[in-house]
């Protein structure tokens, strides 16, 4: 689906007044008078020949400057960009120098400028232009600022960074009131629809462009205006799968623009649309005359933008048709409108970087490119051919690194958009890169999974994690840094303050709209120190995008050769499973099947409120099925390859997967209902094991700064008003329950590790915020509330106040390790590409390489009788992940109280990160103490013997 959606508008909104008729001049340097009247004639030829008298002209800049803005100007409206910029450019230098600047009309200039940029579709040259006219305007007040925040929403929109462009049309939209001119608002709520639409929220597009549509009617607008709101609620129909209706506004909307008959890029646009939504239709020879038609068109004016989508569209109507040369000729054709003299016979040696870097509209090239690979996908399972298979991948191979690109580009919340968007192509890739591997087992198609799985594993934290290290090594002056600082703490706690607002009866609606307001600004305040700090230090720049890891790397990383690592990758048609020791490496395609429902299953199956619902031999019928059920459907077949010696297990979770405990599978059926916690063969029994948000993460660990430590351990225990009947960490808003262990923990823990605590009313935020960053352990024995659709709401709770899951995300931390021993740590939204955005990856971002978590509200006793066996192996010089193992098969072998052994007491906890043994106290002597130990034992060795021989 490659349609093209419509965002210039009429003309009119360059607000010039063009006069006609009058005299020459033939004075050298004549007076302001007398140039006034050949700037008003609209006559490109006299007002260069008057640029060109005028130009070395002492005292007349004002002229000069208005001069070259109106010629530039006037080659907008010749459709003469080129020229338009030259000329505007020169406007902007004249009108700089001026004393003092006219600051409306050098808005005008850089206004214009823009506008320019993107009419030649270089959206990203248009945006220091934009910013600054929206500069310029803000400060002479003039209801134009709307058009300049409007266009650069339009800038943003086509470079695919969706957040920013929200932000502008929201600042814009807040200024109605005080600007109320009807067709700026006009032009607001289609550029406001186009945007809605292409971050797939398509009904709410069609209000918007209704709105719009409306008010056009109203002010008598121009019938091109209404024929790209038309286009534009075509589009909205179409994604939505209403091709009838798509298909009606399209020709209405062609109607429209034939009735103006001028404007040939919209008649164009919607010859292209009509044969795209005529094939969906099935209509392929009425879809080829039309996407003919549009494509001499775009031939015509030298668009290549509509040229390569109209190419695209005629691809498909070719694959549709059964002629496969024809189709894969057009594919190539709309490739190079993007990629001049693109040609796949070089692909196994040309990346293509430098291209791919430089296209202006990388969406474009993304449908290209993603289509072609797709369809030669599809030739291979029709002819069997594994050169098309190999074709695919390669052109695969060149969208992962545009989709790098594109990120890069992107602010925050665009980039999770766009992770998700492009999950299914990596879906594809991986499949392709499977099938090469079982076809060869050559290494290089592995290698090819293996970095697109990397690709969506914690893209976001793992760039933070690798800003942090840009940040100490970029050269960059610690008052920046501190000003970069400020500015996300105060966007923070603005977040804050929406958030409480938000929680409250009856929020002040024009206190919320402020707040968001001033959030949105404040964000842009930070973009522009971040523009000028990737001008000013080359070395940002360098980090502005995740590096993976390499599979070699990962290998040799691993902790022993008793580890193996298993990432998954959750597809919407399969399961890929990529296995690695330091020696060895497995790729699985797995079946999903009913592994979803399986998954549910087992969730209910250690629920406690299940259990309390369908009595003891329900619940574990249901739980002894699942359990084996899941580890059937996603380990049974890997770990029967592995070696014998594996006994740790790193995993990379995705979808579902990311709420399943591994520890609680049963290797064996049990499909009794008879609850024998001597008999259940737990995963536990048999392997230690971590997790991790993405392999590189575990390479590519926080930068650790010189840390003062005042000590090992911080413990947080707050006192809570609510009754102590639950005894569960759980979250309830209306009444926090008291917990009757968390104080014996945290003193027990602090015995055993020395350092500091704060219990009952003293343990406040304040108390936290001021010490977590002297400590190398921080445990926390509270209240935690995890919302798994809005993850800005999460928060975990102290004796005074609470801290949201964005606000750790801004903190400082130089712990080794973060225990959350509260409910739910490890729950929130997940989001593809990213993952699970729990309070525990709060704990990443702020720095700390490992965190144990809950995945359910756990009771507050046995969560304290597992911490104590937790920590006291951490003591002893354990592994995480070991030391926790060995604590929970304690906890089993140990209660006397058998309803404690139920899973849902002792396995809720989970390790993610790094497993090293914690440097503190312990018998454990690091492995490099015991190298350099060996090294003078063994030099005395040598000259005891070299001395024997001698004599």
């Amino acid at each position: 689906m490659k349609f093209l959606p419509f965002t210039r508008l009429s003309r009119g909104c360059l607000g010039l007044i063009l006069l006609f008729a009058a005299p020459q001049l033939d004075a050298q340097c004549p007076p302001e008078v007398a140039i006034a009247p050949i700037l008003d004639t609209g006559d490109t030829r006299q007002i260069a020949a008057l640029i060109e008298q005028i130009k070395d002209c002492p005292g007349i800049d004002d002229s000069l400057g208005l001069a070259y803005h109106l010629l530039g100007a006037y080659y907008f409206n010749e459709n003469r960009f080129e020229d338009c910029i030259a000329a505007t450019q020169k406007a902007i230098a004249i009108r700089q120098r001026q004393s003092p600047i006219d600051t409306f009309n050098l808005g005008k200039s850089n206004f214009n400028l823009g506008y320019a940029y993107i009419e030649l579709k270089q959206y990203a040259e248009a945006e220091p232009p934009l910013l600054e006219s929206e500069r310029l305007y803000k400060l002479v007040d003039t209801p134009r600022v709307l058009e300049s925040r409007r266009q650069m929403a339009v800038a943003y929109q086509h470079m695919g960074d969706y957040e920013k462009a929200m932000r502008y049309l929201s600042l814009a939209r807040a200024d109605f009131a005080r600007f109320p001119q009807q067709e700026l608002h006009a032009h607001w709520y289609n550029t406001m629809g186009l945007t809605l639409n292409s971050m797939g929220r398509h009904q709410e597009a069609v209000d918007s462009l209704q709105k719009a549509v409306q008010l056009y009617r109203q002010i008598g607008g121009y019938d091109e205006d209404i024929a790209a709101c038309q286009l534009n609620m075509a589009y909205s129909h179409y994604a939505l799968g209403q091709f009838e209706e798509a298909l009606l506004y399209f020709e209405e909307s062609l109607d429209y623009t034939l009735k103006q008959g001028t404007d040939q890029e919209l008649i164009s646009k919607n010859l292209n649309n009509i044969g795209e939504t005529q094939r969906r239709l099935g209509h392929l020879e009425a879809a080829r005359n039309s996407l003919e038609k549009a494509l001499a068109l775009a031939l015509e004016s030298d668009d290549l933008v509509r040229a390569g989508r109209c190419y695209d569209n005629l691809a498909e109507v070719y694959v549709d048709q059964g002629k496969p040369e024809e189709a894969l000729r057009y594919f190539d054709m709309a490739l190079r409108t993007a990629i001049p003299g693109f040609s796949e016979d070089q692909l196994s040696e040309h990346d293509y970087s430098e291209q791919l870097r430089a296209v202006a509209d990388k969406r474009n090239l993304l449908i290209f490119l993603s289509d072609k690979a797709r369809y030669l996908q599809k030739r291979y399972r029709q002819t069997g051919d594994s050169n098309y298979l190999q074709l695919s991948l390669e052109h695969y191979r060149l969208v992962g690194r545009l989709i790098q690109y594109m990120r890069a580009e992107f602010t925050r919340d665009s980039k999770l958009f766009w992770l998700s968007e492009t999950y299914p192509i990596f879906e594809r890739s991986i499949a392709a890169g499977y099938e090469l591997f079982q076809l060869s087992g050559a290494d290089e198609w592995m290698e090819e999974v293996w970095s697109n799985m990397e690709q969506n594993k914690a893209v976001l934290l793992l760039e933070s994690i690798q800003a942090d290290k840009r940040n100490m090594f970029a050269g960059i002056p610690d008052s920046l840094l501190l000003q970069q600082s400020q500015a996300v703490e105060a966007i923070s706690r603005l977040r804050r303050r929406s958030l409480e607002l938000g929680q409250e009866g009856s929020p002040d609606r024009q206190e919320v709209r402020q707040l968001q307001l001033e959030i949105i600004r404040r964000q842009e305040d930070l973009a522009d120190l971040e523009r000028q700090l990737r001008k000013d230090y080359p070395v940002y720049s360098q980090f502005t995008q995740a590096q993976t890891a390499s599979r070699a790397d990962i290998q040799q990383d691993l902790p022993d050769d008793q580890t193996a690592l298993l990432e998954f990758f959750w597809g919407d048609s399969s399961l890929y499973l990529l296995a690695l020791t330091r020696n060895s490496r497995h790729l699985l395609r797995l079946e999903i099947g009913d592994l979803p429902r399986r998954i549910e299953e087992l969730q209910r199956g250690i629920s406690l409120e299940h259990l309390n619902e369908a009595g003891l031999e329900n619940h574990m019928r249901l739980f002894n099925g699942a359990a084996y059920a899941v580890y059937q459907a996603t380990l049974a077949d890997i770990l029967s390859r592995l070696p014998s010696e594996i006994s740790r297990l790193i995993i990379v979770p995705d979808g579902p997967l990311s709420s399943v405990p591994f520890s609680l599978l049963l290797q064996e059926e049990n499909p009794t209902a008879r609850f024998d916690p001597g008999r259940q063969r737990y995963l536990l029994h048999d392997y230690a094991i971590s997790y991790s948000y993405s392999a590189s993460l575990l390479v590519a660990r926080p930068a650790r700064r010189p840390g003062s430590y005042q000590g090992n351990f911080l413990g947080i225990a707050p006192l809570f008003d609510g009754p102590e009947a639950m005894q569960t960490r759980a979250c309830d808003l209306a009444e926090l329950s008291r917990l009757s262990s968390n104080t014996e923990e945290v003193n027990g823990l602090l015995g055993l590790l020395g350092g500091k605590v704060f219990v009952d009313r003293e343990a406040s935020r304040e108390a936290f915020l001021n010490n977590a960053p002297y400590y190398r352990v921080l445990h926390l024995a509270t209240h935690a509330c995890a919302d798994e659709t809005e993850s800005a709401r999460s928060r975990i709770f102290f004796a005074d106040d609470y801290l949201y899951a964005h606000e750790l995300y801004t903190l400082d931390l130089h712990a080794d390790m973060a225990v959350l021993s509260a409910c739910e740590t490890g729950v929130g939204e997940f989001r593809k590409g990213e993952g699970v955005i729990s309070l525990a990856r709060g704990f990443a971002y702020a720095g700390i390489p490992s965190t144990v978590m809950s995945l359910w509200s756990v009771n507050d006793r046995a969560t304290s009788d597992l911490m104590q066996l937790f920590y006291r192996n951490l003591k002893a010089g354990m592994p995480k992940d070991r030391a926790l193992q060995s604590a929970k098969l304690e906890f089993l072998s140990t209660r006397e109280d058998k309803a404690s052994l139920l899973p849902a007491y002792w396995a809720a906890f989970v390790h993610f990160g790094d497993v090293d043994p914690l440097p503190i106290g312990g018998s454990r002597i690091p492995n490099w103490t015991w190298a350099l130990l060996l090294i003078p034992i063994l030099a005395a060795g040598w000259f005891f013997r070299r001395r024997v021989s001698r004599a």
